[in-house]
């Protein structure tokens, strides 16, 4: 049953990160957009390079903050 559980949490938290994903392309057209078309190329590469670093920083810290939680929670807890 912990991996039916698991397997789901999983594919849920995909969904939810494909979703960012669209969210940010969205944003992108909606900013090209408001843009003259002179920045277009502008607008897109900050918004890629916004991806990118969060991606990167997301690995590099909130993975690892993520992943372990409960170890935090309980030296936090062992301190008081």
């Amino acid at each position: 049953m912990e991996a039916v559980q698991s397997s789901v949490d999983m594919v849920w938290v995909m969904l939810g990160a494909m979703l960012v994903f669209f969210m940010h392309a969205g944003f992108a057209m909606v900013e090209t957009g408001f843009t003259r078309s002179k920045n277009t190329l502008n607008i897109l590469m900050k918004n890629l390079i916004t991806v990118s670093l969060g991606s990167i920083l997301y690995f590099i810290i909130g993975f690892r903050r993520a992943r372990f939680a409960r170890v935090f929670h309980t030296r936090c807890a062992e301190r008081q």
